[in-house]
Order: structure tokens, then C-alpha cells, then sequence
């Protein structure tokens, strides 16, 4: 029995990362977007998967997404016949994902300033009326129009959390 459906968005900012892993194999840019994920994770440079295998080890289902993993997202893409466009791959493929999940609960791991990262904006209630929740991980201050669409912001220091309670967010303290 499932007890929720939980996606984890992350977004690594670790170029090299990606040009360790296809450059020590570069056939795997041919590989199932899955096994294109696993071979990530088995470097263990960044963020890995055990938020995933913890949550289901709790009886939960759970999404990983690189959301800016160009040759893994657009892999996924193709597989599931997900047209995209070149400027805004990264939230049309992940809101494609969310889609095909159907996940109860979408967690974002770090507000992004900038193109590359997913935040839940625009008519994403409207699109995901299946979202009972959207939270937040955030490591350092961000402006508040970044959470339009977010329930809550965890907070890994009392200053960060202070500044977004100050502001009227639900923001408990999760420290690393």
C-alpha cells in the first residue's frame, strides 16, 4: 500500500559532474533515461537518491528529476513523446513528468534564480489539481515573488527561516 506519491526536483549546478559521467561513457547519452539517472547517482558527486529510497522504504512512491540534466530530461522526452522547445525545455519537461506521476506531494530541492531550475508558477494548481502540497528546501535567502506557488519553505538556519517567517511564510528550520 502507497501512503503518498512524492516528486523530488532538484536542480544540479554541477556541470562537471555531467561531463565526468558522459565523458567516462560517452554511449550512455544513448542509454534509457533511467539508466542515464542511475549512472548519476552511482558517482555520488551531488545530490544522490536516497531521499527516494528513503521514502519508499516508508511504504511511499517517489519521482526523482534532474531538471536541468539536458541529456537525461530530453532522453525522458523522447521516450514518452513530450515535445518541448529549446528555451523552455526544462519546465515543459518536468510539468510533463509531474503529469505522468501524478505525485500527491512535489518537493523542490533549492530555489533556482535563474532558467534552469523549476519552480511551480503560472497556472500550476490549475494544471496539478492532484498537488496536495508543494515544498520548498531553501539554503539562502531569495526574493519572495520565487514562491508564488509554494505551501512551504524548509530552511536550513534560524537567520533563513527568521527572514521568510518575517515575510508570512510557513518556513520551519530543517538543518542539513
Amino acid at each position: 500500500m502507497t501512503n503518498y506519491r512524492i516528486c523530488r526536483i532538484n536542480r544540479t549546478g554541477y556541470a562537471a559532474a555531467f561531463d565526468r559521467l558522459y565523458g567516462d561513457d560517452p554511449s550512455l547519452k544513448d542509454l534509457p533515461s533511467d539508466q542515464q539517472m542511475r549512472a548519476f547517482f552511482e558517482l555520488h558527486l551531488v545530490y544522490g537518491d536516497s531521499f527516494s529510497r528513503a521514502m519508499e522504504a516508508l511504504g511511499n512512491e517517489s519521482l526523482e528529476i534532474l531538471c536541468n540534466a539536458e541529456h537525461i530530461q530530453k532522453k525522458w522526452a523522447q521516450e514518452h513523446d513530450v515535445s518541448y522547445t529549446e528555451t523552455g525545455w526544462v519546465q515543459e519537461i518536468v510539468r510533463a513528468q509531474i503529469a505522468a506521476f501524478a505525485p500527491d506531494v512535489v518537493y523542490i530541492q533549492g530555489i533556482s534564480t535563474d532558467a534552469q531550475g523549476f519552480l511551480p508558477e503560472g497556472d500550476f494548481r490549475q494544471a496539478f489539481p492532484g498537488v496536495k502540497l508543494v515544498v520548498a528546501y531553501s539554503g539562502f535567502p531569495h526574493d519572495m515573488d520565487r514562491f508564488g506557488g509554494v505551501d512551504l519553505v524548509l530552511s536550513c538556519t534560524p537567520e533563513i527561516a527568521g527572514y521568510y517567517q518575517d515575510r508570512g511564510l510557513n518556513s520551519p528550520l530543517v538543518y542539513h
